[in-house]
């Protein structure tokens, strides 16, 4: 790419001052860029106020802010952040400031996003703002210090005291409002009474009658602003809390080693932010009615007394008994939530396991057999989450049932001591009985949710407690500022010490010369809580002189990986001392690609340098591939790099390294995975080349080319250092020496320190290294000695997380300066033309409009059950048939007891009446189970028919949608499904059938209530009209923007060595913030929303009441129109009348939720609907077919999406039966892509390819992959035995297994860690890569197919061992069909013929030595150019 384009790429790029990118400044504003010298004015939040800032762009001097005091404008992804402070357009919000009190009260100031959503689909950008207050940065800030300071007492630390310090205040000020609002609410049934009592006696004038109206109509009025308020700050302070957590375990993740983090699963890791978050902020909810609750029953039980005296002893029999029976039954969902969880998360690591090697499994045809490992776990998840619905059936069977035996026990009683029954003394005990029903009902699930809470508070103690590989985290995270001596505060320079205290001169010394200082040093895979830890490598002495190279040989799995993990802080050091200077830089073995621009890969978020990044590019051969690209630098990268080949995968990530200028660089085989010239072309101009002089290198390899470049050479075997030495003073080393010589310990580091520092390092006691308090009087501007101070504890830190050099990505000063100037317009011009042609490789979530469509509904249906759903129908219709009728039974004893006077008629009312009681208790339970069973039904069959659909879609389909969001599918949406939408849906239900029920009544009472009901249901239905439409957007706001966060969790959790090692983690901190105060942001609009609907629905039920009660005493004054109706029908009339509006809310506020809740169903349905691979054949095959093995390409071309340019163009060859055939070329030349279409991973453009004379694509899918065997470019292992990873059939014998362990020179290493049931870890990090790629092989040659496809598989391991890897091939292949892709010439040299590939074209085949013989040959060149010895 020429510099122009360079140039103009990153000025399309240009963030301004006010943090907008300068092609979207206005035309008042000029259109003018922001030269570097401009100063800059702006507010900048801080805690709730405005500063006026004058800042100079050119300064140094500002730090990252910290969470209390950094704005989010000064976050990473600036334009993201103000969105979510700003609104969108047509409607500019109301700050909380500026807003009326009228407003306030009645939540008038979310109208306008009312309107918006009524008319169209909400974006965004439509939303309003966060208040200042509910600020991620500032939530999370908070709890982390006091979590800080909770952990710092020792012993065991509790999240919840945080938490209480944290919110505490605000909470409990919620809950005043909650003790004024529930006393009102026993202020209904006295106005009732009086109102009773009036048209009872009749002899008090009308003006008492319609006081007490009145009233009755006035507490209503401001029970209803009170409760809208209480439910407002309340929901405020769970948002709050749930964010904290959220951001805590991002950040938590971040700073926890591989080791430390190995006693949990990413599965785990990924369901506490998904799961255990969620249920931690429900004790916002559940912490008040803990209290609330009984203080509600025993206040409305003292008033039961005042009517019924003492008869209210029944009821209260009842409740006491019912409280063991609740406390059991909550002990055993705790036990089973417990275990369900667990299980849980099992499944969603293997989910993401499958996912993550979703092409691989494709290639091997394991799709069902991991769907069916999945299923296993599901299985028992769903075992445990059936003990916990059934346990809640029965809590729902027993209070729902307690209202009407309530009832019964207590006006029995009543009636039995002698009492006379009254119309006011039932109905104010009915109206009693109402205020108890909603805390019965509610208790259980109030006792389920704090159970949950206490169990994720318990899992994310034991996580958030884990020792963090720096313990200067919660400075550098949370006290970014910088003091006037230019070190970050709470930061101190750093000085060593050696037993005690050495010489000045000595310690300056090696302080100065010494990058890396390793002591007796023994490293572990284990974490903090192992007391007896398998050590890895051990025995260490090792002194690396700053500036030099240093090159580590070894076999595979010798401890070369494991070796720099330990210098990163990964491994958990177990003996002996270490000492690490400087900034670091990491390229992993397996590079780590993040989702998005090429450019921002290489930057990661250092301010954009010209003249470094086209160095940089050119040093790492990619300004050819960035040429080659549709859209530059600006080309989207895939998730985890999917859409390059893996040299560009490693070149890119060695590029990213060389730009940040580090101190030392570690460098884990970035050149296995490119061709011989790419990797000599690399050795020579970025790792030996000026960008990298000065520079301590630390490159484990297996290339030798490597050996005479370096200063130090050391040789690893079984986890030790074998050799080590200078390959100037002896250039002739011979790798096979060192199978017989030892050195010892203390010769290592005299060789290595020989022409170097020496520093006298005593055998005992351990290098002590401490950290001074004083500030450094040198005005070196290197970064400080960071030394580490290690021991048995686990590894506490190798430097501070942030520096001055190191800035959030696109914010803080240096994010938005570069070195290149922005005023060529015609620059803008051409990098805008070129930015246009970017493709979009990463697809937006599909997001569907208006309501919920019917066919999800029915969907749900089906997998609940049509005649499950046909028995809740008639079971919920009886239930309510059979409470209303006793609430008529007694409307009628009441009535007509003066005229049935005697025993016998009491006791015949009173067995109606327990007939009614028990038919009611039979019907409710019938509907509990029923409940569960079909929710249990609907979890079961929506998660298994979604694992199909998904692992049967196309490989194009994961790589434009990224793993988290499919992720997003199986964990939330699905936990939806399981445990929220059953529990809405039958709430809804409950109280569709409960308002049935009201209208009935009231019309049997007073057919005068319809005058009343029929402008009600109008302007109901025009309200709840009004509001769902914007409802459902909201709530699909919320999903859309809570899949980012998952995707970039799953993506850091992969990457968190690498970004710990540039210590990027506060960087990658803010960005993660950012997207949960997106996803706040639209979870407060949702909010307010649903708030500003229940005032005005409970200002209609104060209405209601107020015409109700007026109707009532009008029915009794002379000459009234109003037909008069008993005092029983009228009590009877008002109980009912008074919860009418309240039903009304809670239906269309359950409808709302379910609505809300289906938007899950409505997500995960969308991937029901993914189209399958093509996976029919056309044609019937032999049994036996391919019996050859023959080959044919014949015109294939291949283009990945249509704005990209072809990967294979119009290639045609044929490979013989039993040819051994090589591929070569440089990366990207389309050498994996031909493999992609062999096995039908991807769908040709052109062409068509034969396999023994049949048409591939005429082949069933997997009948043609199973006869297929490939070892992959990226080694696959998932979690389970090595036998399991070998042969997960079970068609081969444990002999079978051995010989061929021993034919791939692995079974020594396999047979001394443990044999076949040996376990693997999640994606074989507990085995080498090299190791991997030994083992993926032996499972490739255990298949009896003709046709063997090797890519790259020797691409991580050592020479000795790939030549006899390969004289193994030629030997079990013999007969075979062999495609060898690689990029060590001399792995292909052997080999019958060799195709050439350039830009997706044959350029070149035929016989390997016979091209080589021909000087013009282009294999001759790729020969000679990789400095071969072959020449």
């Amino acid at each position: 790419m020429g510099t122009a384009a360079t140039v103009g790429l990153r000025t399309c790029r240009r963030i301004s001052g006010s943090g907008i990118t300068a092609d979207e400044r206005s035309d008042d504003e000029g259109k003018k860029w922001i030269d570097d010298s401009v100063v800059l004015k702006k507010p900048i939040p801080n805690w709730g106020r405005e500063e006026l800032a004058v800042v100079d762009m050119k300064s140094q001097s500002r730090f990252l802010g910290s969470f209390s005091e950094r704005g989010d404008d000064d976050l990473q992804e600036e334009p993201l952040l103000q969105a979510e402070e700003g609104g969108g357009p047509g409607y500019v919000p109301l700050e909380t400031e500026s807003r009326s009190w009228w407003s306030t009260l009645t939540f008038s100031w979310v109208t306008p996003l009312m309107d918006i959503g009524s008319v169209r689909q909400l974006t965004q950008e439509d939303l309003f703002p966060l208040p200042k207050e509910m600020s991620p940065n500032l939530c999370c800030g908070r709890l982390y210090s006091h979590w800080e300071e909770e952990k710092k007492k020792g012993g065991s630390p509790s999240l919840l005291k945080p938490i209480l310090r944290t919110y505490g205040r605000a909470w409990l000020a919620v809950g005043v409002l909650k003790v004024v609002n529930d006393s009102l609410s026993f202020l209904g049934p006295v106005f009732l009474n009086g109102i009773v009592n009036f048209l009872e006696t009749q002899n008090k004038s009308l003006l008492y009658g319609y006081g007490w109206a009145v009233g009755l109509g006035i507490v209503s009025v401001v029970r209803a602003f009170l409760g809208a308020h209480y439910t407002n700050m309340l929901l405020r302070v769970r948002l709050q809390l749930k964010a904290s957590i959220s951001a805590m375990i991002y950040q938590k993740a971040l700073c926890v080693s591989l080791a430390e983090r190995s006693c949990f699963s990413s599965g785990e890791i990924q369901t506490f932010m998904s799961v255990d978050a969620e249920r931690v902020a429900n004790l916002v909810n559940c912490g008040h009615e803990l209290w609330s609750l009984p203080l509600q029953m025993g206040v409305a039980l003292w008033m039961l007394y005042m009517q019924v005296k003492f008869a209210f002893v029944a009821g209260l029999g009842v409740i006491i008994l019912l409280i063991p029976v609740n406390k059991w039954l909550a002990n055993l969902i705790c036990v089973a939530n417990d275990l369900m969880m667990k299980e849980k998360d099992e499944r969603i690591r293997r989910m993401n396991e499958l996912l993550m090697y979703i092409r691989t499994l494709k290639m091997y045809t394991w799709e069902k057999l991991f769907v069916k490992r999945i299923m296993q776990i599901r299985k028992q998840e769903m075992k445990y989450l059936a003990t916990r619905k059934y346990l809640d059936a029965w809590c729902v069977y027993f209070w729902a049932c307690t209202p009407s035996i309530f009832s019964l026990l207590t006006f029995g009683l009543f009636v039995s001591l002698g009492y006379k029954l009254t119309a006011s003394t039932v109905f104010t005990s009915l109206a009693l009985f109402n205020i108890l029903i909603s805390p019965l009902n509610c208790f259980p699930w109030v006792i389920n949710g704090l159970v949950e809470a206490q169990v994720s508070l318990g899992r994310l103690c034991k996580f958030l407690s884990l020792q963090d590989v720096d313990s200067e985290w919660t400075k550098d995270v949370l006290l970014l500022s910088q003091d006037g001596n230019g070190q970050p505060a709470g930061v101190p320079p750093t000085k060593v010490e050696i037993n005690g205290g050495e010489p000045a001169e000595k310690e300056d010394r090696l302080v100065t010369d010494t990058a890396i200082l390793m002591h007796s040093a023994a490293f572990s895979w284990s974490h903090s809580r192992v007391e007896d830890p398998q050590w890895i490598i051990s025995e260490i002495f090792m002194a690396v002189p700053a500036g030099s190279l240093v090159v580590i040989l070894g076999k595979v799995g010798s401890g070369k990986s494991s070796l720099l993990n330990s210098i990163l802080g990964e491994m958990r050091c177990v003996q002996g001392s270490m000492l690490v200077r400087g900034r670091l830089a990491y390229v992993a073995q397996t590079p780590w690609i993040q989702c998005g621009t090429f450019c921002d890969n290489v930057l990661f978020g250092q301010p954009f340098d010209i003249d470094r990044y086209k160095r940089v590019l050119d040093a790492c051969a990619l300004d050819v591939d960035i040429q080659q690209m549709q859209g530059g630098d600006l080309a989207e990268i895939g998730e985890r790099g999917l859409n390059l080949s893996g040299g560009q995968r490693a070149r890119l990530s060695l590029a990213r390294a060389l730009y940040q200028d580090c101190d030392t660089y570690l460098l884990d085989d970035p050149i296995s995975a490119v061709d011989a010239h790419v990797a000599a072309w690399i050795l020579e101009h970025a790792i030996a080349g000026p960008l990298m002089s000065g520079k301590t290198r630390i490159l484990c390899t297996h290339h030798t080319q490597a050996v005479p470049m370096a200063d130090i050479v050391i040789v690893m075997e079984e986890g030790r250092i074998r050799y080590c030495g200078s390959p100037r003073s002896d250039s002739s080393l011979d790798l096979q020496k060192l199978e017989s010589e030892s050195v010892e310990e203390s010769e290592v580091v005299e060789q290595l320190c020989s022409d170097w520092v020496q520093p006298e390092i005593p055998a005992s006691p351990p290098v002590t290294l401490g950290a001074s308090q004083q500030a450094p009087k040198s005005g070196n501007s290197k970064p400080s000695a960071l030394p580490i101070t290690l021991g048995e504890q686990s590894l506490r830190g190798l430097s501070h997380f942030m520096s001055p050099t190191n800035h959030v990505f696109g914010s803080g000063l240096r994010g938005r300066q570069g070195k290149a100037k922005m005023d060529d317009e015609s620059g803008r011009q051409q990098a805008q033309t070129i930015a246009s042609k970017a493709v979009k490789l990463i697809t937006e979530e599909d997001r569907n409009e208006g309501h919920v469509q019917s066919t999800v509904y029915r969907s749900y249906g089906r997998f609940v059950g049509w005649f499950v759903i046909a028995t809740i129908l008639i079971s919920i219709s009886l239930t309510q048939a059979t409470r209303n009728g006793g609430d008529m039974w007694l409307t009628y004893w009441v009535d007509h007891e003066d005229d049935d006077a005697g025993k016998s008629s009491l006791h015949f009312y009173l067995n109606v009446f327990i007939w009614i009681a028990v038919a009611n208790s039979l019907v409710t339970l019938v509907r509990a189970f029923s409940f569960a069973y079909g929710g249990l039904n609907a979890a079961s069959g929506v998660h298994k028919t979604l694992l199909q659909k998904v692992t049967a879609a196309p490989v194009r389909f994961f790589d434009q949608n990224p793993s988290g969001r499919i992720l997003n599918r199986f964990a939330s949406d699905q936990y939806t499904v399981d445990d929220s939408l059953p529990f809405v849906v039958n709430n809804l239900i409950a109280q569709l059938f409960g308002l049935i029920g009201i209208v009935a009544v009231l019309c049997w009472v007073q057919w005068t209530f319809l005058l009343v009901l029929i402008p009600l249901g109008f302007i109901y239905n025009r309200l709840q009209r009004y509001y769902r439409a914007t409802s459902r957007e909201l709530r699909r706001l919320d999903g859309i923007t809570r899949s980012p966060i998952y995707t970039s969790f799953t993506e850091a959790l992969e990457g968190a060595p690498t970004i710990r090692s540039f210590r990027a983690q506060a960087q990658f901190a803010a960005t993660n913030r950012g997207m949960v105060g997106v996803n706040m942001r639209a979870s407060y609009n949702e909010l307010s929303a649903s708030l500003w609907l229940s005032i005005r629905l409970q200002m209609l039920a104060a209405l209601v009441v107020l015409l109700v009660s007026v109707m009532a005493i009008l029915s009794h004054h002379e000459g009234s129109t109003i037909a008069p109706v008993s005092a029983g029908l009228v009590g009877l009339g008002l109980s009912y009348a008074s919860p009418i509006i309240t039903t009304l809310n809670n239906l269309l506020a359950n409808f709302t939720e379910t609505e809300k809740d289906m938007v899950s169903m409505e997500r995960i349905h969308q991937y029901m609907g993914l189209e399958p691979e093509p996976s029919g054949g056309t044609v019937e095959v032999a049994p036996d077919w391919p019996s050859r093995g023959e080959i044919e390409f014949c015109k294939v071309t291949l283009v990945y999406l249509p704005n990209l340019p072809p990967a294979l163009r119009e290639l045609s060859f044929k490979v013989y039966a039993g040819e051994k055939v090589g591929i070569a070329g440089r990366t990207g030349a389309g050498k994996s892509s031909i493999l992609g279409v062999l096995f039908r991973l991807i769908p040709l453009t052109g062409g068509h390819i034969l396999i023994d004379g049949v048409d591939t694509s005429s082949v069933a899918l997997g009948l043609l992959r199973s006869r297929l065997s490939v070892v992959p470019q990226a080694p696959m292992l998932f979690e389970g035995t090595i036998r399991e990873n070998l042969d997960p059939t079970g068609t081969s014998s444990d002999g079978d297994l051995w010989k061929m362990l021993d034919k791939c020179h692995v079974r020594e290493t396999i047979s001394a860690a443990g044999g076949l049931d040996l376990r693997v870890s999640e994606c074989g990090e507990s085995l080498s890569v090299g190791q991997r790629q030994l083992l993926c092989l032996a499972r490739a040659l255990l298949s009896t197919s003709p046709i063997l496809c090797l890519d790259e598989c020797t691409a991580n391991i050592d020479p000795e061992t790939t030549t006899l890897l390969m004289e193994t091939v030629a030997s079990e292949c013999k007969g075979m069909t062999v495609l060898t892709i690689a990029h060590r010439i001399a792995t292909i040299m052997d080999l019958d013929r060799v195709l050439i590939m350039d830009h997706g074209s044959l350029v070149e085949a035929g016989n390997p030595q016979e091209l080589l013989a021909n000087s013009g040959s282009k294999f001759f060149n790729l020969v000679r150019v990789s400095g071969s010895e072959l020449l």
